[in-house]
């Protein structure tokens, strides 16, 4: 008796263990992240960069040509830029209509190549943004880069319209104010861009009740090899990203200040996983599922031996 019970309670703890084996040998892909960190230890601190891991990359410039590689709008049908198989729409937004009577309002601006700037090392020219306000007067300072400063204050945010819900890792930049310094980025997902192009809302109103879940964020821009760059930590999913310059009605951040400005070179984004609970399914450790069903068929074997 207390051998058969010794040898049921080793079958189980057998396969207790291969179940948690096949359990950790399905695992899923780090979003990652292109960062700059810096190095501890004894050692002087210095730059680090990383790349984004799994992360797909949207280069707004094809590498080989240095020509661009954007489709304008933000319908998200028909796209001609199309990676793994997401396609990709882009359209330029500020705050620079009247409806309200205060040059508020949300409207669509210029999304534009923003030359004649260029960087060697990037081999890009960066993407800007001229709104109403620059076009017809407020040309301060750096006006056709995507910024949040002027004398009307006008806030840049570029809308990326994906065929799916995806999350964003980060951004690079061509040209960012000040070499970098002090300079922030917003990133924010929304669950739907009707008060965005309704030609009625503010910054404020969108952010009220059109935020997806765990996407919004403000972050630094950091320096790495001449390249601009930001990581974004948000977690969670959207088929509609605003990224511009930094935005306290989406992700207010202490200490951050509105004077930014940038030019826009690349994305970084992965793509929504499932799970059984939403409809998809995860990877099955084939091997590991296997010997699980060998091991079963064992056990009910023994058992029926032990019966007899």
């Amino acid at each position: 008796m207390w051998y058969s019970l010794r040898k049921t309670a080793l079958y189980i703890g057998t396969l207790s263990v291969l179940l948690s084996g096949a359990a950790m040998a399905t695992g899923s892909h780090s979003s990652g992240g292109s960062s700059c960190s810096t190095s501890g230890g004894s050692q002087p601190s210095t730059p680090v960069c990383d790349s984004w891991g799994d992360a797909l990359i949207y280069d707004l410039y094809l590498e080989s040509t240095n020509s661009e590689n954007v489709d304008y709008g933000w319908t998200t049908t028909g796209s001609s830029v199309v990676i793994d198989g997401v396609g990709i729409k882009v359209s330029g937004w500020s705050d620079t209509g009247d409806a309200a009577g205060t040059d508020a309002t949300v409207e669509e601006a210029n999304f534009v190549d923003a030359g004649p700037w260029y960087n060697s090392a990037t081999n890009t020219t960066g993407y800007g943004m001229y709104n109403a306000d620059e076009i017809s007067f407020d040309r301060v300072g750096d006006y056709h880069a995507i910024d949040n400063y002027g004398n009307w204050d006008d806030t840049d945010m570029v809308l990326l319209s994906f065929s799916e819900a995806v999350s964003l890792t980060g951004a690079t930049f061509s040209w960012a104010e000040n070499n970098g310094v002090e300079q922030e980025v917003t990133a924010v997902g929304l669950t739907d861009i009707s008060a965005l192009t309704g030609g009625n809302s503010t910054w404020a109103s969108i952010a009220s009740s059109f935020v997806a879940a765990n996407t919004a964020g403000s972050f630094i821009i950091e320096k790495c090899d001449d390249v601009f760059q930001s990581t974004f930590t948000t977690t969670g999913t959207a088929q509609y990203w605003l990224v511009g310059a930094y935005n306290a009605a989406f992700a207010y951040v202490d200490g951050f200040k509105k004077n930014d400005a940038f030019k826009l070179a690349s994305i970084g984004f992965t793509k929504e996983t499932k799970d059984d609970n939403t409809g998809g399914s995860e990877p099955v450790n084939a091997p590991g599922t296997f010997a699980l069903l060998i091991l079963a068929g064992a056990y009910a074997g023994w058992r029926r031996k032990q019966q007899a």
